[in-house]
């Protein structure tokens, strides 16, 4: 599934259709990306009742304001802080390494030479009676609409 999302046009908390908060989130591990001044890589803990659209939509936007220097920025959102602290996404060896990326949840994007911003996540589904899961993408835009 995928959604488009203005960060200037979202209804206030509480409000149709953007219900959710902005969620308590807190930035565990920060690193900028090689070769320098290509971007900065964070690890972001959230709660797990934070992991739906209007959350992340939300810490989308406030990330894409609280970052607005940077170029590039990676944010991979745990809801685990220790697993948000430590993981190496592309580190397959480390100890650890399963059971940290059993907190792994959302990933946020943002690429302002492409004009890219993006959050997608995971949710739980059963399927058949098995455990699946559902892939949503939330495309993220900043402009005043017309």
């Amino acid at each position: 599934m995928e959604f488009h999302k203005n960060c200037t046009t979202l209804s206030s908390p509480g409000k149709y259709p953007d219900y959710e908060p902005l969620p308590k989130y807190r930035i565990e591990r920060r690193e900028p990306e090689s070769p320098p001044g290509s971007g900065l890589l964070l690890g972001i803990s959230i709660a797990p009742d934070a992991i739906n659209e209007g959350a992340l939509t939300r810490l989308a936007c406030k990330l894409g304001s609280e970052f607005s220097k940077q170029k590039q920025v990676e944010a991979y959102i745990f809801d685990d802080r220790k697993a948000a602290r430590n993981l190496a996404i592309s580190y397959t060896d480390q100890k650890g390494y399963w059971t940290y990326l059993w907190h792994f949840k959302a990933h946020y994007t943002l690429d302002r030479d492409k004009n890219l911003e993006l959050m997608e996540f995971v949710f739980p589904t059963l399927e058949n009676g098995l455990l699946g899961v559902r892939r949503i993408k939330i495309w993220i835009s900043r402009s005043s609409p017309l």
